[in-house]
């Protein structure tokens, strides 16, 4: 195994061949169009409104040919073949080129590291070898039948729902690692976190219920449930006497796969006593939890407990079980730490406790360990700490302040100013990190002596631009009074080597076949057709690509 290195962000875009930007403009010039074929169908009082909850699938039928459109299609499809390149002499745009020639020409695979920006080259066998060796932990063989069934009775299911032509089959994408470079047994013994991409549409639909069964919960229940770090930064402002106070801070080992059918089904009962929960949300939700895992040629269910129970890390409403579940534990906490001084982002538990002494601290330790294993679940906690790092934060009781936090060797890196995105995202890049590194400081004061590492990866990124702190009006925004409209946005891909202005002769077009005395210009116009540029193939995606 060896290093792959690299000294910028993954998420940097090198310049595509004329070819695959050609493809990438027709496959968003399509989709474009099919939208407008929609809309002239529905205007024209053609098309039946929506009579059912399609939970966001979008039909996959393609509407018919519409003559109203034809000079238009016409004109867009001449755009596109006529679309003229240039040359771009650019040294990091050329650096990138490099480095995409060399991990082409690899006949190793470029392995992620699960905590850092770290990429390793590891050869197919050896690849293979730690792969097998993550999924036979926990998995099992299964036979064929398994996955034949499971699409039956999701069909059986979103038949009924009156979706069926909306969804797909279970896509068999093989199983992939990403390395833990942070354990101490690195590199003597290579440990790795096994991630399952294979998943069931259904799982959006169970996104949705659970999403609903959520936000009742929280609302009902009070808990501190954190969904980003502006919350836990809320919630440390509220808390009164800090001197007094001492962190508690827990993690639960393997979230994810920890979670039981009993614990599930607890959870589910607990949210019935606030909402309902019909029986067709419930199977909805367990036909989500049937996961397969594939690999090469091989397909693979769960050694131990309900092959059928699953919640695998990536699927679609794993973050929403999880949330359920931590709902449900949080409320169980209550009778050891108050509700209001103790909160989940995810597996990552955060508390207070007021005034106690270090036996009672450990006494209150001991008792959230045994709650959690009554449950199914191990957890790794820390207590009677003052300052703790959480998230993208350091909260410290002592002076009443939060400021940013990064882990060790794992500075900031940003996209290149030379990078092949969007002007506009290039240049709101300063301003967006200038108000998100204010937004997680306590003060002007915490922010001048957190900005030095950030202007510094802005500066090797290009950018001459520096830092400035603003801070947070939130209270001083006012409500938007704009009517909201139902607007067709067209994203054709940005390329620094196209000479062709996209946009200019889209809006072109636009007013040309859409004029005032076209009955369509109600429906087809500047505030109703608009356009936002999309991004080609990262360097992440690249070499995604090249494993596979």
């Amino acid at each position: 195994m060896e290093t792959f290195d690299i000294d910028y962000s993954m998420k940097n875009i090198p310049l595509p061949s004329k070819e695959e930007y050609i493809i990438q403009l027709i496959s968003k010039t399509e989709h474009l169009i099919k939208r407008m074929r929609w809309k002239v169908l529905e205007f024209m009082g053609k098309l039946e409104g929506p009579t059912k909850n399609t939970y966001g699938f979008k039909s996959r039928k393609c509407p018919p040919t519409i003559k109203e459109l034809a000079k238009f299609e016409s004109d867009m499809m001449y755009m596109i073949k006529n679309v003229e390149f240039r040359k771009i002499d650019s040294e990091f745009l050329n650096k990138i080129k490099n480095d995409i020639e060399e991990i082409k020409s690899d006949k190793r695979l470029f392995v992620s590291a699960d905590k850092s920006r770290n990429i390793y080259k590891i050869a197919k066998e050896d690849y293979n070898k730690l792969i097998k060796e993550n999924i036979t932990k926990t998995y099992k063989k299964s036979h064929q039948n398994k996955l034949n069934n499971i699409n039956k009775d999701t069909k059986k299911l979103v038949t009924k729902l009156e979706i069926a032509d909306r969804i797909e089959k279970m896509q068999e994408n093989n199983a992939y690692i990403t390395i833990k470079d942070h354990k101490e047994t690195f590199p003597n013994k290579i440990p790795c976190r096994l991630i399952n991409p294979a998943k069931s549409d259904i799982g959006k639909i169970s996104k949705s219920i659970l999403d609903r069964i959520n936000r009742i919960l929280l609302t009902e229940t009070n808990v501190n449930q954190w969904k980003n770090t502006d919350s836990v930064i809320k919630w440390f402002q509220e808390i009164s006497e800090k001197k007094s106070c001492s962190f508690i801070v827990f993690d639960i080992e393997s979230f994810y796969p920890s979670i039981s059918e009993t614990l599930f089904n607890n959870a589910i009962n607990f949210a019935k006593m606030y909402t309902q929960v019909t029986a067709e949300d419930l199977q909805i939700i367990l036909q989500a939890r049937k996961t397969l895992l594939f690999y090469e040629t091989n397909t693979w269910v769960k050694k131990s407990g309900n092959e059928d129970f699953d919640v695998p890390m990536g699927c679609f409403d794993g973050a929403e079980i999880c949330e359920l579940v931590g709902i449900f534990l949080l409320t169980k906490l209550k009778d050891i730490v108050n509700i209001d001084d103790i909160g989940l982002y995810r597996d990552d538990g955060l508390g207070v406790l007021k005034n106690l002494s270090g036996p009672m601290i450990d006494r209150k330790r001991k008792d959230i360990i045994k709650l959690f294993k009554e449950h199914g679940l191990s957890i790794t906690i820390e207590t009677n700490i003052k300052i703790v790092n959480y998230l993208d934060i350091q909260m410290n009781l002592n002076d009443n302040t939060y400021k940013p936090f990064r882990k060790a060797n794992n500075p900031p890196l940003y996209i290149h100013k030379e990078s092949n995105h969007p002007s506009s995202i290039i240049k709101k890049l300063p301003e967006s990190i200038s108000k998100r590194v204010s937004e997680i400081s306590s003060n002007e004061a915490v922010f001048n002596n957190a900005k030095n590492i950030y202007n510094t990866a802005l500066k090797s990124s290009g950018f001459n631009e520096t830092l400035s702190y603003t801070p947070s009006t939130e209270n001083n925004r006012e409500k938007s009074h704009n009517r909201k409209r139902k607007i067709i946005w067209y994203n054709p891909p940005f390329s620094k080597n196209v000479k062709t202005n996209i946009g200019k002769m889209f809006f072109k077009l636009i007013k040309k076949h859409f004029p005032k005395e076209n009955p369509l210009s109600k429906i087809f116009n500047k505030n109703t057709l608009k356009l936002s540029y999309s991004c080609m193939k990262n360097m992440s995606s690249i070499i995604s690509s090249h494993n596979k």
